[in-house]
């Protein structure tokens, strides 16, 4: 692997305008891990039911050695957060039995990157900062990587489509699912992952015409994923297609 420069964390790597101002994206050092947790605080309590509450030590972990934290600065404070964090399989990330990502976990010489910790503050939603983290974080992450076994992974609430959508444009699939609990409840998760196997070359694709209903309805989800399939989309926001592969 390739080592991490000591001016690569809290540069600004790119700002964008909007409606609420500039937007700045910036890597995050251990050092201000706890400007995250100030972040969270101050979340509504309704966001906060939805996301995984976190201490600063998972903060600082996050966004250290080759693990990356990309926030979004307004005004000197942290509007969202994201990171690319290696995992060990079955920490985070759980494949359903039938999913072709089996076959990855079974080979054993791919390194798991989860994609989490993403949260975007309420006033900030709508203007793509999920997705434009994600596409830097998988950018650095790449760059860093002398080998290419990396799998990209996450895991969001099933129904919480904005999420859900944000991360399939970055390339992943839907391949598994579990439960867990969240702030006293419990909540289905579905989990994506990037198959080292470009699209088209897979055996088979069918297309799904129900679109968003594989998810956000955990019994259509499932029903692909017990026949063995990832589900993919493809296309823009008012254009996008899904579709079963394996």
């Amino acid at each position: 692997m390739l080592s991490i420069e000591a001016n690569d964390t809290l540069k600004t790597l790119k700002t964008m305008q909007s409606p609420k101002g500039e937007l700045a994206f910036k890597f995050i050092n251990p050092e201000s891990a706890h400007l995250c947790v100030d972040f969270q605080e101050s979340l509504s309590d309704e966001s906060k039911k939805t996301v995984l509450m976190r201490k600063v030590e998972d903060y600082k972990q996050a966004s250290s050695g080759l693990n990356r934290l990309i926030c979004v600065f307004n005004e000197n404070k942290i509007v969202a957060t994201s990171a690319a964090v290696r995992v060990n399989y079955g920490e985070h990330i759980r494949f359903h039995e039938s999913s072709p990502m089996m076959e990855i976990v079974k080979d054993g010489n791919y390194e798991f990157i989860e994609l989490s910790i993403s949260m975007v503050h309420e006033n900030f939603r709508g203007f793509g900062l999920q997705s434009l983290m994600l596409q830097e974080l998988c950018e650095r992450v790449v760059k860093l990587g002398e080998r290419q076994t990396q799998i990209f992974t996450a895991a969001c609430v099933l129904g919480n489509c904005a999420s859900i959508k944000n991360i399939m444009n970055s390339g992943l699939g839907l391949c598994g699912s579990y439960q867990l609990e969240l702030n006293g409840e419990q909540k289905d998760i579905v989990v994506f992952a990037k198959h080292p196997k470009p699209l088209p070359s897979f055996k088979e694709k069918e297309a799904i015409s129900e679109g968003d209903a594989v998810i956000s309805d955990k019994s259509f989800l499932e029903s692909y994923l017990n026949k063995g399939f990832m589900v993919y989309s493809e296309g823009t926001k008012n254009d996008r297609k899904y579709y079963a592969v394996k």
